[in-house]
């Protein structure tokens, strides 16, 4: 119930502050974006190093789409 008045003060409700979506963001740019262009690009130059990154990131990225996937359909089974 507080989100007219923090439209009209110009702040953000006091229940947003506990969302993580802005430090995700950030890991998601700073970190594994670029991680994941180092590893296409060692990949293409057929490095060692670039297997490994390719394989790590692969894990990881689909047991995050995994969690992310699972964690939206039982909020929305919930609701």
């Amino acid at each position: 119930m507080s989100i007219l008045p923090a439209l009209f003060v110009g702040k953000a409700p006091v229940e947003v502050w506990s969302y993580t979506t802005i430090v995700t963001f950030v890991v998601d740019m700073a970190i594994i974006a670029p991680t994941l262009i180092i590893s296409g690009w060692m990949l293409i130059q057929r490095a060692p190093l670039g297997y490994l990154l390719a394989l790590t990131l692969l894990v990881f990225i689909t047991l995050l789409g995994t969690n992310l996937l699972v964690g939206g359909t039982v909020k929305c089974s919930w609701v």
